[in-house]
């Protein structure tokens, strides 16, 4: 009996020690720092890709604003400006740049600034893939300016910014962007509206 007793206990350590390893083999190894910074970049692209999805499928359907949060113009310097009133915004087959100081009034469009509004001639896109952006260049004409004036809007994520090109006037505008139908904007009424 007793060499059954010790058989059968030298039997049990025995399953117990294989099911203890068995155990541990099929757990989840614990990941490293590279591993975890290499998942949470990974979920950081797709978040990104997603909402720039979004930015693509506006400007396509020409239903586009680009709300600056700030300008800068050809010296440099960057000015926190006013989002509903700093604005790039392409709307079927116009285009509207209007961009003013914050504090002034004035200016050609009464707020410190220039409105132009005119017909979208000629869009181009460049998308270069998920990582390096998007790019939209488009040219327009306005009665309130001889020369055909451009704009280039780049989208990265959630974020965008446009540069706005006029003979020698070049602004810069940095901001995130929306669904132009259903947003509300600050826009100058002295503006004189292309009818073609």
């Amino acid at each position: 009996m007793r060499k059954t007793l010790l058989t059968l206990l030298g039997f049990i350590l025995v399953l117990n020690f294989s099911i203890a390893q068995e155990a541990t083999y099929f757990e989840e190894k614990e990941k490293s720092k590279k591993e975890i910074r290499k998942e949470k970049k990974k979920e950081k692209d797709r978040i990104r890709s997603e909402k720039q999805a979004v930015g693509i499928a506006l400007i396509e359907s020409r239903d586009f604003v680009l709300m600056a949060s700030t300008i800068s113009g050809v010296s440099g310097a960057t000015l926190p400006v006013r989002e509903t009133m700093n604005f790039v915004r392409i709307k079927k087959g116009r285009v509207t740049v209007q961009y003013g100081l914050p504090g002034k009034s004035g200016g050609a469009n009464g707020l410190g600034g220039v409105t132009f509004e005119g017909r979208i001639q000629n869009f181009r896109i460049s998308d270069k893939g998920d990582k390096k952006g998007y790019n939209a260049i488009l040219n327009f004409t306005s009665p309130q300016n001889a020369n055909i004036m451009s704009v280039s809007i780049f989208i990265w994520g959630d974020k965008a910014q446009a540069r706005f090109f006029n003979g020698d006037r070049n602004v810069t505008f940095d901001g995130k962007y929306a669904k132009a139908s259903e947003t509300k904007l600050w826009e100058s009424g002295l503006k004189t509206v292309s009818r073609f």
